[in-house]
């Protein structure tokens, strides 16, 4: 997916984003998990869904969340999803993010996606 999300970005000219710290990858990953339990940008909390950011150094952020039935759907399914909304696209091709985390959970029957954006 991270490969997908460059080769979109490539093809608008825009900056190729750079791989992501552990700490980026372990927000997506639990972001990831909670969509399956509760599909939302707010956490299952309440809170926002950049607060699974803190300790980690940004100056924005962005996030596209998927969530469908387990097995049933490819990387290259998701990011044409997320290309063919105005909002999803606008956060793959945003300049001004130079990093993505992305994390996958399959749990309940769903497969969840996470693309974490930020930018310094």
């Amino acid at each position: 997916m991270f490969r997908l999300t460059n080769l979109e970005r490539q093809k608008a000219g825009v900056p190729l984003l750079r791989e992501p710290s552990s700490a980026l990858l372990a927000a997506a990953a639990i972001r990831a998990e909670e969509i399956n339990t509760f599909f939302s940008h707010t956490r299952p909390d309440g809170s926002d869904c950049f607060t699974v950011l803190e300790g980690i150094d940004y100056r924005t952020a962005g996030e596209n969340i998927w969530r469908g039935t387990a097995g049933a759907y490819t990387p290259e399914h998701v990011i044409g999803r997320w290309m063919a909304s105005d909002g999803h696209r606008e956060n793959i091709l945003n300049p001004a993010f130079t990093t993505v985390g992305i994390g996958f959970c399959r749990s309940n029957g769903f497969d969840g996606a996470v693309q974490l954006f930020i930018g310094h």
